[in-house]
């Protein structure tokens, strides 16, 4: 049985095409760390503030709520 021959201008097709294949693969694992920056934290809308009212009972309705003065709430900021 005879062996057949690879040429070299094949194996450097083959190389070529992994090292295109495995750039791409990197370029979309790795890509979106560095196109978009790390996140800080909550962010909601663009900068609306945000307050906080604890009820740990969770008796509190909405209508309830909505009816307590500012004063009741903590102002929420970025963890």
């Amino acid at each position: 049985m005879q062996q057949q021959k690879i040429s070299p201008a094949a194996i450097g097709s083959f190389v070529c095409w992994l090292i295109i294949s495995m750039s791409l693969m990197a370029l979309c694992i790795f890509g979106p760390s560095r196109l978009w920056p790390q996140a800080t934290g909550i962010q909601l809308g663009s900068g609306l503030p945000a307050q906080l009212l604890e009820d740990p009972d969770g008796r509190l309705t909405a209508a309830e709520v909505v009816a307590l003065p500012d004063a009741d709430f903590t102002p929420f900021g970025v963890p």
